[in-house]
């Protein structure tokens, strides 16, 4: 079927809304993880001695994804289980690839009876994000991406607008479920807390209707109440950063992007959270009319209604 022919390819930047922090200057970081003995005193005799190490079953993912790379993975899950290792690591660097792979990759993870662990070498795009998602806990080398998700049809030809919105949703619902009960956001919260103190920069994406009933409000986008995240204001006060909006463009051609990059906002935030999540808004808004073609308009900003009024999906 169409879900089957679809694939996950590297995808275009759209002019989806960035915002970029910054304490005093730009940098490239990411998380490296690393694995070793751990060293504990005895509670007797104050002899110091090695911890039994931890054994972790590392699956190298360092293709498009597609069969070959689902019968590794599932060889080497199946290895991990019979061998008695409890955890896994999926060393990956992946353009994207087929999707319906995809599922049966995040499904292969989800079975599995202990930790598992994506760590992002250097780029998990597209499917490698979308498999990404369904593991325990991501991890990123030093310079890592991971990126969005677009689905075309299995010769790379874009798939029309109705189908490519069906499988979209049928996408979000299936990461959806493998999300259920983890506490994605939250770690991921500190994690940018943490990094911006450390003088890093974060990416953040602000025009999202993440849902929730806490630190957001309500207001306009394109004239239209929008529930909006309180977050970029509160990000800011914490840690004092300095939040610089900057929006890529396709160029025409095809031959890559054109990034507009902003000054700093000023008296940002200032206290009053409606206000700031307007400001946000506004600047999405401004840049989003630069090229209104490229936004990710499938994305369902305004699902979420104030109390009495009906949705428009």
């Amino acid at each position: 079927g169409p879900v089957a022919l679809a694939r996950l390819l590297r995808p275009g930047l759209d002019a989806h809304n960035m915002l970029m922090f910054r304490k005093w200057i730009l940098v490239v970081s990411g998380l490296l993880f690393l694995g070793g003995a751990v060293w504990l005193d005895a509670a007797a005799g104050g002899a110091s001695e090695v911890a039994e190490p931890a054994r972790v079953k590392v699956i190298p993912v360092r293709e498009p994804i597609a069969p070959p790379v689902l019968y590794v993975l599932r060889r080497g899950l199946k290895e991990a289980q019979a061998e008695g290792v409890g955890t896994v690591l999926i060393d990956m660097e992946t353009p994207g690839g087929d999707l319906g792979t995809t599922l049966e990759i995040m499904a292969a993870l989800d079975k599995f009876e202990g930790e598992t662990i994506v760590y992002v070498n250097k780029e998990a795009i597209s499917a490698g994000a979308i498999i990404s998602s369904a593991a325990d806990e991501i991890y990123f080398a030093p310079g890592g991406v991971i990126g969005a998700a677009a689905a075309v049809s299995g010769g790379g030809e874009d798939i029309a607008a109705t189908m490519k919105q069906k499988i979209n949703s049928y996408l979000s619902a299936k990461v959806r479920s493998f999300n259920a009960g983890k506490a994605y956001r939250a770690d991921a919260v500190r994690a940018m807390i943490r990094e911006l103190k450390r003088g890093h920069a974060v990416w953040y994406a602000p025009d999202q209707n993440y849902g929730g009933t806490t630190q957001v409000v309500f207001v306009p986008f394109f004239g239209v109440p929008a529930l909006t995240v309180t977050t970029t204001g509160r990000l800011a006060q914490m840690t004092g950063a300095a939040v610089v909006p900057f929006f890529p463009v396709r160029l025409s051609d095809g031959t890559g992007y054109r990034i507009s990059i902003l000054p700093a906002l000023e008296r940002f935030p200032t206290g009053d959270d409606a206000a700031d999540a307007r400001h946000i808004n506004q600047l999405v808004e401004h840049a989003v009319l630069n090229a209104p073609e490229q936004y990710l308009w499938v994305h369902r900003r305004f699902k979420t209604r104030p109390a009495g009024e009906a949705r428009p999906y």
